[in-house]
């Protein structure tokens, strides 16, 4: 009886790792991999000075290529199920209305773009103060 007890609830552990493993974990793993790519292409070099230095041209663009990155990256065959799934939709609805939708959020898409630059360009001047201070 004892031995049947302790087997059940290495059985539960073993079900709920596994359940917490394949449900918490390995999207934030993919999320990470997946965000690594557009924060190494944006981010640059910080200086001797503390000022950061954007990568020049070619070992941003070219070298490295995003889409190389992303080719690579383990999380695409989600991303590439997601963009699949969207095609379909918009093939489904048609492509006046998608061109229509499309139009009518580039003006809060726009917007919600300006305000997070502000955010960041804000950001990395106080930080810049505080690593020059």
């Amino acid at each position: 009886d004892m031995a049947c007890k302790a087997s059940s609830w290495r059985q539960t552990w073993h079900v709920a790792t596994d359940l917490i493993a394949t449900t918490v974990l390995v999207p934030i793993v993919n999320a990470i991999f997946f965000l690594d790519v557009f924060v190494t292409f944006f981010t640059g070099e910080l200086t001797s000075s503390a000022t950061l230095v954007p990568k020049p041209f070619f070992a941003r663009y070219v070298l490295p290529g995003v889409g190389l990155q992303l080719l690579v990256n383990p999380s695409m065959v989600e991303i590439s199920r997601l963009a699949k799934g969207i095609i379909d939709r918009a093939m489904h609805v048609g492509p006046s209305l998608c061109f229509h939708l499309f139009l009518g959020c580039v003006p809060f898409v726009s917007y919600c773009y300006d305000c997070l630059l502000d955010i960041i360009f804000d950001f990395v001047e106080r930080q810049n103060m505080v690593v020059i201070k």
